[in-house]
């Protein structure tokens, strides 16, 4: 380490080396270094109608209300087949990112079986792929397509 001699100059770069490592700190705190927020999410509030055709179940109708904060989404949905047990009705947890969208639909009507959900979210519409998770009484899956019906 060197001293600083009295009447020597002292270096004009020197309060930069404090300066650098507070703001790499910033950075990694979060601060535009990636700390956690998400890309560009699409407005999916509201509430979304359309059909289900299951593997097990055949077509039936799913309604869906989501809440979004940010990339955040929660809300109800249910789903009605021709087959009474197949029907079912629960909470929604999951998340939304530039068109993608990946939620866990909790059944409250059956054995815990939940429904994960993957799609793909257009101008006012979201379609994709399910299957079962959890304690469910049959596996298999199937595909969904919903429109918004309310804002």
């Amino acid at each position: 380490m060197t001293r600083h001699r009295p009447g020597a100059a002292r270096s004009p770069f020197r309060p930069a080396l404090v300066v650098v490592p507070f703001a790499a700190l910033a950075l990694a705190a979060g601060c535009g270094g990636g700390g956690g927020s998400c890309g560009n999410p699409r407005d999916v509030a509201g509430t979304f109608s359309g059909t289900l055709v299951d593997s097990n179940c055949g077509n039936g109708t799913l309604t869906i209300t989501l809440a979004q904060n940010d990339c955040s989404l929660q809300g109800v949905w249910s789903s009605s087949f021709g087959v009474p047990a197949c029907s079912a009705l629960g909470s929604v947890d999951g998340s939304t990112d530039d068109t993608d969208l990946n939620v866990r639909l909790a059944a409250t009507t059956q054995d815990s079986c939940s429904l994960k959900l993957t799609g793909v979210v257009g101008t006012g519409q979201i379609a994709g792929n399910y299957v079962p998770d959890g304690n469910c009484r049959i596996n298999g899956g199937g595909t969904f397509s919903v429109t918004r019906t309310s804002p």
